[in-house]
């Protein structure tokens, strides 16, 4: 009876490890904070140069606004003013004043995960959508949805949505950013 039961808890736990339950751990153990991703609505029109954030050396974040009839933790927007001037950082764009690019928008919906979204693999995100607005003359040179999202239970939390609304705005201009106007790597 004894080998049965042993048997018995082995198929269950390699059936637990195959389906899912190790990808998960593998993931918790991985992955560190939220994370940034985007899909632009309106095309970049091209700046100065064909491209539509080459001519700016400076990027500020305006505070979105609460479009979720206050379900967005203020968490959300406290964290996301440092984390994108770390992800800038991070991306290696210029910071160095000048032409400003102002980001603005508002985030329209914001989700926890419940139960459900425990059991199945916490899944959290917010969604934002922001314009590309020369600081100057007030032209929108773009606009984008931009998500912050986390898939870790270590990692939920309205801070690192925010962190991942910041960086996923940091990849759009990063990603349509010329590598020849970035400023020369230093090594720290």
């Amino acid at each position: 009876m004894n080998r049965l039961r042993f048997l018995a808890l082995a198929v269950a736990a390699a059936l637990l490890l195959t389906s899912g339950c190790a990808s998960r751990i593998f993931k918790e153990t991985t992955e560190f904070g939220g994370r940034g991703s985007y899909m632009l609505v309106k095309p970049t029109s091209a700046g100065l140069s064909g491209n539509a954030f080459a001519d700016y050396t400076d990027f500020e974040l305006t505070k979105l606004g609460d479009k979720t009839g206050g379900q967005t933790p203020p968490q959300v927007f406290a964290t996301m003013p440092m984390a994108f001037y770390e992800a800038l950082a991070k991306a290696n764009l210029p910071s160095s004043g000048g032409r400003t690019l102002l980001i603005r928008g508002d985030i329209w919906h914001y989700e926890r995960a419940g139960l459900f979204g425990q059991v199945s693999g916490p899944f959290e995100e917010a969604l934002a959508r922001v314009e590309f607005v020369d600081k100057a003359s007030g032209r929108v040179i773009g606009e984008a949805n931009i998500v912050g999202r986390t898939k870790t239970s270590r990692n939920q939390g309205p801070e690192e949505k925010g962190r991942g609304l910041a960086r996923g705005i940091v990849k759009l201009i990063d990603d349509h950013f010329p590598a020849s106007r970035k400023p020369p790597k230093t090594d720290s």
